[in-house]
């Protein structure tokens, strides 16, 4: 065999080897290639079936919301009538309110001269009130007056009715007592001279007031046999001493004072004829020439 043919051979040979290796790995390529088309067949058969769902989804969203818009329209329209109606209502309410304003003001003009009137009336009322109030205080006040003067009448009514009690019974005492002082100068000018002159002290016996002495015991304080009494009325009240006093309770008879010594305000003596025994606020009396 020649050379050439070796060659040739040889090329052959490693043809067919590089053909072989070729036929697989297109082979092994082609079936790779069918596995990734019968892949992708099945992904767009999926991915129209997805499209498809979409779409129909789509269209079920589509119609809702052709549906919602209808409704919408429906309402707009609905509402839109309902504003025409609400802008005539407001023009008719205008209305009104320009009338109910323009009445407003009448009332409030006609209000301003009530309230000046009202405030004029106001006014004399409360001048009226103040002075009814001061009448009804000067009222009260004269009430009360007239109590407390009715009171102090009554009470005076009292008090002068005990006085002219007491005054008649020191008058029928001072008549007895004149009458027990006539029979005593009677029964004493019929003494001897001698023993008048005794029963004269040196100091000339008796001192008689111008005029009738009243006042009361405030102090009483027994001296030995002898009873103390000071009495509230003084040389101010014209009592000197040897002045006798007739002591009394009411129209009971006590006993017969002699003044020992006078001030100003008050005197002292000494009890004498005691008929009961003398208490604090009893009375004492000397009759006047």
């Amino acid at each position: 065999m020649s050379t050439l043919s070796k060659v040739f051979v040889v090329l052959v040979t490693v043809l067919s080897i590089l053909l072989v290796a070729v036929t697989v790995s297109f082979v092994a390529q082609s079936e790779d290639y069918g596995d990734r088309v019968r892949t992708a067949a099945t992904e767009v058969r999926a991915a129209e079936r997805s499209a498809l769902a979409a779409q129909n989804e789509r269209q079920a969203e589509s119609e809702r919301l052709q549906e919602r818009l209808s409704l919408r329209d429906a309402e707009i329209e609905r509402l839109s009538s309902v504003n025409t109606n609400l802008q005539a209502q407001l023009a008719d309410a205008r209305s009104e309110v320009r009338q109910a304003r323009a009445q407003l003001d009448t009332w409030e003009a006609s209000l301003e001269r009530l309230s000046a009137a009202e405030l004029q009336q106001a006014k004399l009322l409360a001048a009226f009130d103040e002075e009814l109030q001061r009448r009804r205080t000067e009222s009260v006040d004269q009430r009360t007056r007239l109590v407390e003067a009715s009171d102090r009448l009554a009470e005076l009514t009292t008090e002068v009715d005990a006085m002219d009690r007491q005054v008649r019974r020191l008058r029928e005492r001072m008549v007895a007592l004149q009458e027990e002082n006539e029979q005593f100068d009677r029964q004493f000018a019929q003494l001897p001279e001698d023993v008048r002159n005794r029963v004269l002290d040196v100091e000339g016996g008796e001192v008689i007031p111008d005029i009738a002495i009243d006042g009361q015991i405030v102090r009483i304080q027994p001296v030995g046999d002898e009873i103390l009494v000071q009495i509230n009325v003084g040389q101010n009240d014209g009592v000197r001493e040897r002045m006798q006093f007739m002591v009394h309770r009411n129209d009971a008879y006590l006993g017969r004072l002699t003044i020992d010594s006078v001030d100003a305000d008050e005197a002292v003596g000494r009890l004498t004829l005691i008929e009961e025994n003398p208490r604090e606020g009893d009375s004492v009396f000397a009759a006047g020439l």
